[in-house]
């Protein structure tokens, strides 16, 4: 059943106990975390499952979704998600030959701490096996090593249920478990097929418990294999297993409920019809249509497509605690912080991300602004004195272990593209008191990082003249561009200044210079001035008057014979004069002869000799949030050049169809399509989906692209 919510109107005002609580964990198939904002250790309830009668290993108790089957595969998506008080995921695996899905709920979210998380098999279970083990862990867990966490956790049978209490000197919570069976709910205290188990281990390790779970059910003497019984050995702990063991033909319901107060579970009981009506008065669709605006679409595949994009992306969201590791000495770096963000991929990088963020937020923004402003705020709160954001943050441990050890240590060389800038300009348009009440208080925040950025990648030489270039670990492998191997030398000749850096300070200061007149009028000539000089050095330095191209200029003053995404910028910001319809002309042709496939623009010129060389990750393939900078730049800024919109309704159309056929086609199994979105896409004829998936980031931008959206 999919119950459908009403997402509330805007309002500024970050309330902590909307996001105290969700999905908060994107590398689990699932788990819901909590932001304990007091000791900023957290609470939280993992779901395991794994085949009783093939346990051969530890892993094969399966709770990541990066540990699925080559031969076999198993999918993930996240079939609707909120953001704030309801999800639903789902689980494809071809391995185990199983299909449930994990549903959270959230009963009144602004007021109180109620909450139910239910795994559902409405499908008979298919396959060889007899029993399929469903595993909910409930622990507490030390990211805060300063701070002493007295929670406790006790478990007794209660009813037809088990409730666990959880006891700090402050207050008393419970969570009480359930199920429904065929339709019927079931006295788990007589059920053969449930068991628990409470346990004691080192905090700062429970945010993996599936060695303890492993090998605690090797342990055990039951009938069913791999179960637990039903005693405990010791009267608390931090860690609580509850297990079920359902039958290959079984439908059931397998629930948590988290609340403030005691209940009767048979009287007060969450699979009531009560609770369900006053969820299903409310209307998510409605909402969804009204943020991303209802336009008629060709096919109504577009719009379901968009609708898993959405929700997959807030399904990214992360909350972590803890410090970063730096090349170079810096206070932050030892600062435990708390960060609270959308994620590029669930699957291969589950962590924060600074320029993949503004993209992602270009989307977050106008669904919860309140979601929006908190990950800002949590990215500002981790600036260094000097104005540095690092690009990459993996702060808990949890996230660290997932990091190859070379990627892990932040360089403030190496800065990334000020993507959040979008967001601010955005949040300001809405002209809402207490929304701009926080851009004020972000814009201040910014103006070091600014002159941070400024002063970092600027190359200043003498009066009058400002450009930048991108200080990376070589001239062909930068991090900081945000495009990792894209070339930039030619012929042993290193690059002097490149153009989508210079484009990104010009983008940078024009916008400072806007936000300036409203929120701090005194500065705003100051930001224009420096504006209007990176403006000048730009035409005079970069522009290419043979072919009337900006592009990256090498050391000896040449222009780089190198073509691809960095030479798009001028057009995605509108910098280009209108009027220049020669400039304009040569683009267009320079993308149709250069970049252009049936599957969005390639990063690099397919005649270019470094054309698919290397990891081949900037060097071909198509990357879904750079053609949505051009389709905004265009409709933004040259909507009355024809040859420019012609373009953009063709590569729109091209967009949607690789992005979203990608989605619906690749793959299936129990004759149900597979929904996953990726890396980037094949530039090639095939446009098959590469790199990581599922991949609800940045290629997540599909969702503005199908609904025209470009503010």
């Amino acid at each position: 059943m999919f119950i459908i919510l009403l997402v509330q109107c805007i309002n500024a005002q970050v309330n902590p106990m909307l996001y105290k609580w969700g999905t908060y964990k994107p590398q689990l198939i699932h788990a819901i975390t909590e932001r304990n904002m007091q000791t900023f250790n957290p609470l939280t309830i993992t779901f395991y499952y794994f085949m009783n009668n093939n346990i051969r290993w530890e892993k094969s108790i399966k709770y990541k979704i990066n540990e699925r089957s080559n031969d076999e595969p198993t999918y993930y998506q996240y079939l609707y998600h909120d953001g704030e008080r309801y999800a639903i995921h789902e689980t494809i695996d071809g391995e185990y030959k199983v299909r449930f899905t994990n549903e959270f709920y959230k009963v009144n979210p602004e007021k109180i701490e109620d909450w139910v998380t239910t795994v559902v098999n409405n499908d008979a279970l298919v396959g060889d096996e007899e029993y399929i083990s469903l595993v909910y862990s409930i622990a507490i867990e030390k990211l805060n090593q300063e701070k002493t966490d007295l929670r406790k956790l006790q478990v007794e049978e209660e009813g037809d249920s088990l409730k666990i209490t959880i006891t700090t000197a402050q207050q008393v919570n419970y969570i009480y478990v359930a199920l429904e069976s065929n339709g019927k709910q079931v006295n788990l205290n007589q059920n053969d097929n449930f068991g628990y188990s409470l346990q004691f281990q080192n905090p700062t390790l429970n945010y993996n418990l599936r060695t303890l779970l492993y090998s605690e059910l090797r342990k055990t003497k039951e009938d069913i294999p791999f179960k637990f019984n039903k005693t405990i050995d010791q009267e608390q702990g931090n860690i609580v297993f509850v297990q079920y063991v359902a039958k290959r033909n079984e439908l059931f319901k397998f629930q948590l409920r988290y609340m403030q107060r005691e209940i009767s579970v048979s009287s007060d009981y969450f699979f009531d019809a009560r609770i369900l009506k006053k969820l299903d008065n409310m209307n998510f669709f409605s909402q969804f249509n009204r943020t991303f605006n209802k336009i008629p679409l060709k096919n109504p595949f577009y719009l379901s497509c968009s609708i898993s994009s959405f929700a997959n992306l807030i399904g990214g969201f992360a909350t972590s605690f803890g410090n970063i590791e730096c090349e170079e000495a810096n206070p932050i770096c030892s600062q435990q912080k708390m960060m609270f963000t959308p994620t590029p991929s669930r699957f291969g990088f589950p962590r924060p991300f600074l320029w993949d963020d503004g993209f992602h937020n270009m989307i977050v923004c106008r669904w919860k602004s309140q979601l929006c402003i908190q990950s800002l705020l949590d990215w500002f709160d981790t600036m260094s004195s000097n104005g540095w954001i690092p690009r990459e943050q993996a702060r808990s441990p949890e996230q660290k272990t997932a990091v190859p050890q070379a990627f892990l240590a932040q360089k403030q060389s190496e800065t990334n593209p000020p993507t959040f800038i979008f967001n601010f300009l955005y949040l300001d348009s809405l002209k809402n008191g207490e929304i701009q009440q926080q851009v004020r208080k972000l814009y201040t925040k910014a103006i070091d990082w600014y002159h941070f950025w400024i002063k970092s990648q600027g190359v200043n030489e003498g009066d009058n003249f400002l450009l930048f270039k991108w200080w990376g670990m070589n001239d062909n492998i930068n991090f900081g561009s945000g495009m990792d191997d894209w070339p930039r030398s030619h012929n042993g000749l290193k690059s002097k200044f490149n153009i989508d850096a210079s484009m990104w300070g010009w983008f940078f200061a024009d916008s400072m210079q806007k936000l300036a007149a409203i929120y701090d009028p005194q500065k705003s000539n100051q930001f224009h001035q420096t504006a209007e000089m990176i403006k000048k050095s730009i035409n005079k330095y970069h522009l290419d008057p043979d072919d009337k191209i900006f592009k990256d200029v090498l050391i000896d003053g040449s222009f780089s014979p190198h073509l691809g995404y960095p030479n798009l910028f001028p057009i995605a910001f509108g910098f280009i004069d209108p009027t220049k319809s020669d400039i304009l002309d040569a683009y267009v042709n320079m993308i149709k002869k250069e970049l252009w496939t049936n599957h969005g623009l390639r990063s690099l010129s397919i005649n270019d000799n470094h054309f698919g060389k290397g990891d081949n990750y900037w060097t071909g393939p198509v990357w879904i949030p750079i053609n949505y900078l051009v389709l905004r730049g265009i409709q933004k800024y040259y909507s009355t050049h024809k040859g420019l919109m012609d373009l953009y309704k063709e590569l729109r159309e091209n967009l949607m169809n690789t992005v979203c056929i990608n989605w619906r086609d690749r793959g299936q199994h129990y004759s149900t399509y597979t929904r996953y979105f990726f890396e980037h896409y094949n530039q090639r004829q095939d446009g098959l989906g590469r790199g990581y998936h599922p991949f609800n980031g940045w290629t997540s931008t599909i969702t503005l692209i199908i609904h025209e959206i470009y503010d």
